[in-house]
């Protein structure tokens, strides 16, 4: 988990699969004049712990839920890149009262125009 200061409401970053946390290094520090935005590295990836299973959509929503309680973040903003946005439709569409928002980011499947 990567923390960047800010303040507001909690803005949770979440990643595609085979990036880290670091990847929002750039774009994470523009949000925290009005968010405090941190990021997850999900299990499999980084220095994050790479066991042998878990790697369905519902663990990996467990996992984002077991961080948001052991930050103690309530009701915060999730953005997901990629196949995150998956994760994110099934957390909030199964725990609605623990997100404030969803911000897609291409997410999986989305077709580019142009």
């Amino acid at each position: 988990m990567l923390e960047w200061g800010g303040k507001g409401r909690p803005v949770v970053l979440l990643t595609k699969s085979g990036n880290t946390a670091h990847v929002y290094d750039d774009f994470a520090p523009k949000l925290t004049s009005f968010r405090h935005p941190c990021a997850i590295t999900r299990r499999g990836c980084g220095a994050s712990s790479h066991p042998d299973s878990g790697y369905t959509e519902q663990r990996l929503v467990e996992d984002v839920l077991h961080v948001l309680d052991e930050l103690k973040l309530e009701k915060p903003v999730l953005m997901g890149h990629s196949m995150a946005g998956e994760e994110l439709t099934r957390l909030a569409s199964e725990h609605p009262n623990r997100v404030a928002a969803l911000v897609y980011l291409e997410p999986l499947g989305s077709r580019r125009w142009g």
